[in-house]
């Protein structure tokens, strides 16, 4: 039995998407804002902004510690109510989840968010605990290994990090942060989600109710396309940390625009069996890698969406950087296709969307991952794992061009550079 996802349009703008299962004992609500932390341009009543990173992540705390209902996480903590936010490079979300007092949570949640109320000393109180966040990440060796590919990818698109480096943050003013809320904190560029076991009528009743309260901005609001070229920016990029062994990554840049969002949904199955087929622990490069003594284990490998590209990444600790990212590179120049590996992966994709129910987050957060990165208001199902065929995979493959792709490295300090 596939879910039902009813969307729902009010005439301030706001989508709401309502998954009912009364079945579940918990009700999960979500408030997302289509602002994150790759957004770093817009114009307001015409006039334009830029602002650098970490802006939506610093707001998504100050929404969260300093609104009118209180610090959030106490004050749903005070309630046995489970709560958080995340930014994310497209969006940020605020969510609460619980059994009782949900319609009253749901109020809390659309004030708290929906009526901003910080202050400056509120923001300059924020800030220290993302200095540290950042200072943390800036030891995470994969965090920086992810700045170096945004750098290499990006030639208009001003984003290493959604959390910014101190200086970034530093930066940002209160008149900064409320011109960033005016713009993208309006209902017309948000989504209000309800997931599980909710009375449907008291919930959108409590949802006009509270967004009837919510002041609507008069101004004009606009994205600016900064136009990333398909083009990469930077061939190779290395940086020398402490590190005991070298870490290699080849990473492609894969434009979307041939791709309908149908196909771009269906492109992000086949991408991660491509990358199983090409690299996993059945694959002919890890057995001769591991035979070269090239790695140790298994290569890590994704594919995700970031502005209009997908991007493809390959990596490991490697005793030789250089020999390691030019196997990768043949690797993908001359594929071997696997269709036991397709027809494995196919199947545990069925298993797992069949499986999703038991769990009413793990049912809406794929659609919402439709929604938000590919503009496609549809929830994967099984029929549509099963319509997947080898010849259409092979087919989509070897039409992609992986030619567009960056070399990212660290480096232990001191150590020589590979001959």
């Amino acid at each position: 039995m596939n879910p039902k996802i009813e969307t729902i349009k009010l005439e301030n703008g706001l989508t709401i998407c309502l998954y009912k299962d009364n079945t579940k004992h918990s009700t999960y609500a979500s408030f997302i804002t289509k602002f994150g932390g790759i957004d770093s341009a817009f114009s307001l009543d015409k006039e334009e902004h830029h602002i650098p990173d970490g802006v939506a992540h610093l707001l998504e705390h100050l929404l969260i510690e300093k609104s009118s209902c209180g610090h959030l996480l106490h004050t749903f903590g005070e309630m046995q109510l489970s709560c958080n936010g995340i930014t994310y490079p497209y969006h940020t979300r605020y969510f609460v989840e619980g059994v009782e007092q949900v319609e009253e949570a749901i109020q809390i949640l659309i004030k708290g968010i929906g009526e901003a109320t910080f202050t400056k000393e509120d923001i300059e109180e924020v800030k220290p605990a993302i200095y540290e966040e950042i200072r943390r990440g800036n030891d995470n060796k994969w965090k920086q290994l992810s700045v170096l590919e945004n750098e290499g990818f990006f030639k208009n698109i001003p984003y290493a990090s959604t959390l910014g480096t101190i200086g970034d943050v530093k930066s940002i003013t209160y008149e900064m942060l409320q011109n960033v809320y005016e713009a993208f904190y309006r209902p017309s560029n948000q989504i209000f989600v309800v997931a599980g076991n909710f009375d449907r009528d008291k919930i959108i009743k409590v949802l006009k109710t509270g967004f009837d309260k919510i002041a609507l901005s008069s101004k004009t609001f606009q994205k600016i396309d900064l136009k990333e070229p398909k083009e990469i920016n930077k061939k190779n990029i290395k940086k020398k940390i402490p590190l005991a062994q070298p870490i290699g990554f080849v990473c492609c840049k894969i434009d979307t625009e041939p791709y309908t969002p149908k196909e771009q949904v269906k492109l992000t199955y086949y991408l991660s069996y491509f990358l199983d087929m090409l690299f996993g622990v059945t694959s002919k490069f890890y057995k001769e890698a591991i035979k070269e003594k090239l790695i140790t284990e298994e290569p890590s490998f994704d594919a995700f969406k970031i502005d209009a590209y997908f991007c493809i990444e390959i990596g490991s600790y490697t005793k030789d950087e250089k020999a390691f990212m030019k196997k990768v590179e043949e690797t993908i120049k001359n594929p071997i296709l696997d269709e036991e590996i397709f027809l494995m992966r196919k199947k545990n994709d069925k298993v797992e969307i069949a499986i999703r129910p038991e769990s009413v987050a793990a049912t809406i957060e794929p659609y919402l991952e439709n929604v938000l990165l590919y503009d496609y208001d549809v929830i994967d199902k099984v029929e549509d794992i099963e319509a997947f065929t080898f010849e259409d995979f092979s087919h989509m493959m070897q039409n992609i061009d992986f030619s567009k792709s960056i070399k990212c490295s660290l480096i232990p300090e001191g150590k020589e550079k590979n001959k």
